[in-house]
């Protein structure tokens, strides 16, 4: 099933959490470590959901609240694009919980592989 991929989803998704967690947006904004470590967790995140999606592209399907293309097709911008990224859409994706639908369905399949 991915098991793997879901360890890492979950772990990368906890450090986002740490990281983001004291932070404001203008803090962000001035932090390019804090930048540099959500880019790299959520790129993190974007490939373990590649992986996962191809073992097994039922978890869609059992998950369709989550925006699977949208999270898997982030690691192309942080891969290829990384000069034109958008530090506003990094926080905005972070801070406005873009990733709990991801976060619930992991949850649920970590759950289920039990």
């Amino acid at each position: 099933m991915g098991v793997l991929n879901l360890w890492r989803m979950s772990f990368s998704r906890a450090a986002v959490r740490r990281i983001a967690a004291p932070l404001t947006r203008e803090k962000f904004e001035i932090d390019q470590i804090a930048q540099k470590a959500l880019c790299f967790d959520l790129l993190c995140i974007s490939e373990a959901t590649a992986r996962l999606i191809d073992l097994d592209p039922n978890v869609a399907v059992r998950h369709p609240k989550v925006p699977w293309k949208a999270v898997r097709a982030i690691a192309n911008v942080l891969r290829h694009e990384y000069g034109s990224i958008d530090i506003a859409i990094i926080w905005d994706t972070v801070a406005a919980g873009d990733l709990d639908a991801l976060t619930s369905a992991v949850t649920a399949e970590l759950d289920s592989a039990v």
